[in-house]
């Protein structure tokens, strides 16, 4: 049995994970510590927790300790501290795969956020928690009658996101509509926002598609996605002009039940939005992610998003996902993903990804680690970017902003990849 509360009565101390975006289970206490497990759902997706905690002028020790299913199960926790990472990589010029140690997790530059009941989101100071020898502690003095939030990531829970594009709607009625492309496995909408100029007419626009949320625990895409929105609708002279001369489709939360229950990777019936697209469209993905699950049927969501995409057949294709972490030192680690220009049938779009790749290059944090992997086109054959690019020459690209530049931070980001995407497609039409 799994607890995801936990009340001592003797200090009046309450952590729990039971609400929405809330993540933790088996909260026990252990000695002076109290003790929780994260929620996780894979090796790679097992560093996202966020807990309640109520007392009454009270200092909590609390330590934060890997999913052992997952590390029993893969023998790798390898985004917690102290623990060395195995990861295989795709190298293209090797043809083969090749082992990479890495230090996942960089204790310096990934902070523990913290907000007060009703108000705002703030980073723990570093004092207040340690992350040595494989765990995370972390020591809180709360108030008489004190309500805290503790999070590896800040999140954006599915109802006020909601709430948020139905307000951005009537408020902005004349540019943009909120619709549903279906319900997820348990019911809850997937909201489609479109946004479009009054000039031109939107028959005559190129499609934008941006996503988010697919792997509910990352929300630096999220708040990157919102960002955009904002920016759209914001009256500046250069979102005004993206939308004169383009229709943009945004899907804040590809995945609404997993951003509800806390889940790190998963949907409600335990599959991979991300990795599902391949099998939308009956074609095998031979890439590690997707070893071991060949039998296994497609997400029910991603069914959903791609009778959806390829209605419009984007001209161009953005999904932000996040991270929170440092690898060699990168500050901070984030970047691109771009798609093997092999995978296009049009030579006119491979030029074109040519100069955007160029522009996310020189004018972003350039290629992730893990964007280089899309250089392989036979080993991201589950995601939705490869299989629009193949299907219809969409120019598809992946960004991850890092939780650690704030959530102001991403927001801007995701406006910022935006529009140098945006100038690439200017430069090549200018040829």
């Amino acid at each position: 049995m799994l607890y995801n509360h936990y009340y001592d009565k003797r200090m009046n101390m309450k952590i729990s994970s039971s609400f929405e975006c809330g993540n933790g289970k088996n909260i026990t206490k252990a000695g002076n510590n109290y003790r929780v497990e994260v929620d996780g759902d894979s090796p790679d997706y097992e560093d996202y927790f966020c807990i309640r905690v109520q007392g009454e002028e009270e200092t909590a020790a609390i330590e934060i300790v890997p999913d052992p299913k997952i590390t029993k199960d893969y023998d790798i926790a390898y985004s917690w501290p102290g623990k060395n990472t195995h990861i295989w990589l795709y190298s293209q010029m090797a043809s083969n795969l090749i082992l990479i140690d890495l230090a996942f997790f960089d204790p310096k530059g990934s902070p523990i956020w913290f907000r007060r009941e009703g108000g705002s989101w703030h980073t723990l100071p570093s004092e207040s928690y340690d992350t040595s020898g494989g765990t995370i502690k972390i020591k809180i003095t709360l108030n008489r009658e004190e309500t805290i939030y503790l999070s590896s990531f800040v999140p954006l829970p599915y109802s006020e996101m909601s709430c948020w594009l139905k307000e951005v709607e009537t408020v902005h009625s004349d540019i943009l509509t909120l619709d549903s492309i279906g319900r997820s496995v348990r019911g809850r909408e997937i909201w489609l926002l479109g946004m479009a100029g009054r000039k031109n007419g939107t028959a005559e626009k190129n499609p934008i598609f941006i996503s988010s949320g697919c792997h509910p625990a990352e929300f630096p895409g999220v708040w990157a996605v919102k960002g955009i929105i904002e920016y759209l609708v914001s009256g500046d002279a250069v979102a005004k002009w993206i939308l004169d001369n383009y229709i943009v489709y945004a899907i804040p939360q590809m995945n609404p039940d997993g951003n509800v229950s806390g889940r790190c990777q998963f949907n409600a019936e335990g599959q991979d939005v991300s990795t599902s697209f391949g099998k939308v469209v009956g074609e095998e993905c031979r890439c590690w992610r997707c070893s071991g699950s060949e039998d296994k049927p497609p997400a029910h969501e991603a069914k959903i998003i791609w009778d959806f995409a390829k209605k419009i057949r984007p001209y161009l294709y953005v999904d932000f996902h996040g991270w929170r972490t440092c690898i060699f030192g990168h500050e901070p680690f984030e970047g691109a993903g771009t798609f093997d220009e092999r995978v296009y049938t049009d030579e006119g779009k491979r030029a074109a990804k040519r100069i955007l790749d160029r522009e996310i290059e020189t004018r972003t944090h350039g290629t992730s680690l893990f964007g280089r992997l899309f250089d392989a086109s036979e080993k991201t054959v589950h995601m939705l970017g490869h299989q629009l690019t193949k299907n219809f020459n969409t120019l598809s690209y992946s960004y991850e902003p890092n939780m650690r530049i704030g959530v102001d931070g991403c927001m801007k980001r995701g406006v910022q990849v935006l529009k140098v995407l945006l100038n690439g497609i200017e430069i090549y039409n200018r040829r």
